[in-house]
């Protein structure tokens, strides 16, 4: 069994952690197609927060009987449109990670044909999530509280990190693709989590980055205009925000195929080179499932 001194592990993780998005962003540099899925999936998830909302406020419906079914109903759209949209992009994604050559069709076409078990989960998804920020808001003035269910809420998101691919290649329903997801992270990828946080923190240092690069402009338009100068400035943050959102999205959805592929097979996906990255955790390779893996 592979023995790992701490601070080399964490050293090395990230190193492997930077490579990882290097690589992902080889791919998506390759097919910049895979971006129209975020794209679209931030379009409909705007459009839908606008729809729900905005009648909540002309009407005043915050203290109606009806609010809580309209805001389950917009966690389950919402949940409904980014769990679409990155199963067509992982599943394009594969595709690429294969050799092939995607379309914006294949990936719908996927995403098509795991329709059921998309909206399934969606409603899984939908109810843990607004259980969680119900139970966020009333624990508000408690700090023990908020840290429990951030812990709960950090879980359930490592836990279902591989739910969209089993999902969509193993047709299996919600319950058993948190099982089986929870399985891979656990056994396959569980000594491997510190790099996922290691991609964590590269996002983070290229949000600072942007930050910088946008913030000099941002900076003249103020100095140039005066207080009027902050709306192009904010306009200008947002727009290269929502795309630092866009680009990471697709670059992780990558990032799991990748990891979801090489589980499946024991094989480097095509333009991926993760032997060294999962060198340590291929001798313990588990034949569980029954062929499943």
């Amino acid at each position: 069994m592979t023995k790992y001194v701490v601070g080399d592990f964490m050293f090395e993780s990230f190193g492997r952690s930077w490579e990882l998005m290097k690589s992902s962003y080889s791919v998506l540099r390759s097919d910049k197609e895979l971006l129209t899925f975020p794209i679209i999936s931030a379009v409909l998830g705007l459009i839908a927060a606008i729809t729900f909302f905005l009648p909540l406020v002309l009407f005043d419906l915050t203290d109606s009987v009806l609010l809580y079914p309209i805001v389950f109903l917009f966690y389950f759209i919402s949940y409904f449109i980014i769990i679409f949209f990155n199963s067509a992009l992982i599943g394009a994604a594969s595709i690429r990670l294969k050799g092939g050559d995607p379309t914006v069709k294949d990936g719908i076409n996927i995403a098509m044909a795991n329709l059921t078990n998309i909206a399934a989960w969606a409603a899984v998804a939908a109810t843990v999530g607004m259980i969680l920020r119900a139970l966020a808001g009333k624990s508000r003035n408690n700090l023990l509280g908020r840290i429990v269910i951030g812990l709960i809420g950090g879980a359930w998101s490592i836990i279902t990190y591989f739910v969209i691919p089993v999902l969509i290649f193993e047709k299996v329903g919600p319950l058993e693709a948190i099982k089986r997801s929870a399985y891979l992270v656990k056994d396959q990828f569980g000594e491997y989590i510190i790099g996922n946080m290691g991609l964590g923190a590269a996002n983070f240092l290229l949000a600072i980055a942007v930050f910088i690069l946008v913030g000099i402009p941002a900076a003249s338009f103020y100095l140039l205009l005066g207080p009027v100068g902050l709306i192009p400035a904010v306009i200008l943050f947002v727009i290269a925000f929502v795309a630092l959102g866009i680009v990471m999205s697709a670059l992780n959805a990558i990032y799991v195929a990748a990891l979801y592929h090489y589980a499946k097979t024991g094989q480097e996906p095509a333009n991926w080179k993760i032997g060294s990255i999962v060198h340590s955790i291929a001798e313990k390779q588990p034949q569980k499932w029954g062929g499943i893996i």
